[in-house]
Order: structure tokens, then C-alpha cells, then sequence
């Protein structure tokens, strides 16, 4: 869910349009599922990190015509991406490091 909300603010402030964030989601999907997969180096987390840049892209461009401001919602999609996923990132090694807290002196 946070990586979701992030990505929105990210749309957000690249001013991209629910074509964008929706062709970003679909990009997403077909770069995970679809053709990325099978590439030898990389597979799934390129497509993660691609599908959502250029579906982003492509749905902007196909709505408002401007390849400047189609590029700049699809990084600005990207960058929200990547920031829930380091917000992510960072809750699991804190979860982590709780759980080693609190239960290495039960086990030692």
C-alpha cells in the first residue's frame, strides 16, 4: 500500500495524469509477467524498474501529446516507486533487527 501511495505522490508532483499512473500500473504488470522475464540478466526486477518508466511514458505521451512532459511524469513515477520501496526496504531490516532484539536473549 505504501509503495502504491508513494508512486501516486510521485505522479503527482511530475504532474502526470490517471493515464499515466494507469499505463505505469499496466507497464508494471507486462514488465514483470511479460516479455522482461525472459531477458538472462535482470528478468523481473528490470521489468519492475522499466515496465512502470515506460508504460508511464507511453500512456502520458498517448494522452497529452508532449513527449517533455510524458518523460517527466514517468521519472517522477519511477522516483515514487523507488522511494516505497526504500521506505519498504527500510521497515523490513528494522522489523528484522527488532525481532533479533528481542529474541537472541531468550535463545543465548
Amino acid at each position: 500500500m505504501l509503495i502504491l501511495f508513494s508512486t501516486y505522490l510521485g505522479a503527482k508532483q511530475a504532474g502526470a495524469s490517471i493515464w499515466g499512473q494507469v499505463s505505469a500500473v499496466v507497464g508494471l504488470l507486462l514488465g514483470f509477467f511479460g516479455l522482461l522475464p525472459a531477458l538472462p540478466i535482470g528478468g523481473p526486477l528490470l521489468g519492475i524498474l522499466l515496465g512502470p518508466l515506460l508504460g508511464a511514458i507511453v500512456g502520458e505521451f498517448l494522452y497529452r501529446r508532449d513527449l517533455r512532459l510524458a518523460i517527466r511524469a514517468g521519472f517522477g513515477i519511477l522516483v515514487g516507486s523507488l522511494v516505497g520501496t526504500l521506505i519498504h526496504v527500510i521497515l523490513a531490516i528494522a522489523t528484522v533487527g527488532v525481532f533479533l532484539v528481542t529474541t537472541l536473549p531468550t535463545v543465548t
